[in-house]
């Protein structure tokens, strides 16, 4: 593996460790790689961190994966996802193909019982939880977070080894929060005009006092 010679970042160019020592020399240099130049010095210690936020950060996702959109109590279930990477048997794959152990119905379109999904979710050679996924158990609930690694890593089937930084190309996100318990917590982000949706339903008051009609739930989640 080649090794990097990056002594500083300038809002995304790269200063080697000879190039910074000349520009550190003169005043004018200086100023270049100063932090109020948008200069970053890249440290071990900053490298560090910066693994340990891409792989391990969920920056508190588990809330809105978990909790709001259900991603782990939907058609796919957890015990779905777990007995498809027991089906691995220790080998990697680019594409965790998912078996239904019940019949869903998503948006009108019937999913019987056994049927395979492709999920297109990346699990590295002998690991147990997909790439950039993080589960954990909190007050009596299995949590499902998202890290960095979920869309910048992938796993490559010919070397068998995981490349960060590239994105996985073939995730299926939409058939995963499709699948959710509570995909209409993800409006925002398809082609549903739920101003359609919002006669006769259920009031909410905001902050100011005044009041907003809600969708309908149910009827949003069958789009």
């Amino acid at each position: 593996m080649a090794v990097i010679d990056e002594a500083y970042d300038v809002w995304g160019q790269s200063i080697t460790t000879a190039q910074a020592e000349n520009l550190l020399a003169t005043e004018q240099g200086q100023q270049t790689l100063s932090s109020a130049n948008g200069a970053v010095e890249v440290t071990d210690e900053l490298v560090q961190l910066g693994r340990e936020t891409f792989y391990q950060e969920t920056f508190n996702s588990e809330r809105f994966f978990t909790d709001v959109v259900g991603w782990l109590d939907g058609g796919i279930g957890f015990g779905d996802y777990v007995q498809a990477i027991i089906g691995l048997g220790g080998r990697g794959t680019d594409n965790l193909q998912v078996r239904l152990s019940r019949d869903v119905t998503v948006g009108g379109q019937n999913f019987e019982r056994g049927t395979v999904l492709d999920t297109g979710i990346d699990v590295a050679r002998g690991a147990f939880v997909p790439i950039g996924a993080k589960i954990s158990y909190d007050r009596g609930q299995i949590r499902l977070g998202l890290t960095c690694a979920v869309c910048h890593s992938a796993f490559d089937p010919d070397s068998g080894r995981v490349i960060d930084g590239v994105t996985n190309q073939n995730l299926n996100a939409g058939l995963i929060l499709a699948m959710a318990s509570n995909s209409a917590a993800y409006f925002t982000h398809t082609g549903v005009d739920v101003r359609e949706l919002l006669q006769g339903n259920e009031v909410m008051t905001l902050p100011d006092g005044t009041q907003q009609t809600l969708p309908d739930q149910q009827a949003l989640e069958a789009q």
